[in-house]
């Protein structure tokens, strides 16, 4: 059957009931899901091959991050990410350095998902579920996922993640800038739950991505990619990152 099915694909026997694919939206496609291969498909898909849209995570019975214990067939097998660090056992600079400094966190995701390029998988994939499917439980994983990779400064000077086969801040950089032409312009738009631009999670990490991208001793590379990515947000967005005073929000440019 899977044979007869073939033939008649390369005979065109179904074009005649289907639409024509919209090609000028391909490239854009294979863009923003260039990291997600079949094993990160593998990993991540519901029981049920189904993604239900909802207004908000569904409980996972264990508190940690967007996976869980949950065993719904529409329930989507991401990573957990527990971004609070704990103080037991910790001194307080061990508990200041963690706050400000996520690679703690990152090496050991790495360790487990085999490397940079799962990792960015799943960051595609969250996105495109948030972005096609209106999942509120896609955006919270995507909204971890930023807020983890735009907060390790010791892990941007790996030279094994700044480049060859497990580069990750690059292909990130490069990855965050494609996917924020695709979210609306009023993405920043102030409400009750963010009064300002500044207190959007999205602003405050990548304030201090582009802060930690200021370091000289990157790789040219990376820092170009960051000021793309920082002209990006700031020409399609209205807003400034230069450093500000405490008291001040972001400037935002009139339209």
């Amino acid at each position: 059957e899977a044979n007869r099915y073939a033939d008649g694909v390369r005979a065109f026997t179904f074009d005649a009931q289907l639409g024509p694919y919209p090609l000028e939206q391909y490239q854009l496609w294979l863009g923003l899901s260039s990291h997600i291969t079949t094993p990160v498909l593998d990993r991540l898909d519901p029981l049920g091959k189904t993604i239900a849209a909802s207004r908000q995570a569904e409980p996972t019975g264990d508190g940690a991050g967007s996976g869980g214990a949950s065993s719904a067939p529409t329930r989507v097998y991401y990573t957990d990410i527990e971004l609070k660090v704990s103080a037991q056992g910790l001194t307080p600079e061990e508990v200041t350095r963690g706050a400000l400094d996520k690679t703690y966190l990152l090496r050991p995701m790495l360790a487990s998902l085999g490397g940079a390029a799962p990792l960015l998988g799943e960051l595609q994939y969250a996105f495109l579920v948030f972005l096609v499917g209106q999942s509120y439980e896609a955006f919270d994983q995507w909204k971890r996922l930023l807020q983890l990779l735009c907060s390790c400064e010791e892990a941007l000077q790996d030279s094994q993640l700044q480049g060859g086969e497990d580069a990750l801040w690059v292909p990130f950089t490069r990855l965050l800038s494609q996917q924020l032409q695709q979210v609306p312009q009023d993405f920043f738009l102030t409400s009750e739950i963010t009064p300002s631009p500044s207190e959007h999670f999205l602003y405050r990490s990548l304030q201090g991505y582009f802060e930690l991208l200021e370091d000289s001793d990157l790789p040219r590379p990376l820092r170009a990619e960051g000021k793309r990515l920082q002209d990006l947000v700031e020409g399609r967005f209205g807003l400034s990152f230069e450093l500000l005073d405490d008291e001040d929000g972001p400037v935002v440019v009139g339209a």
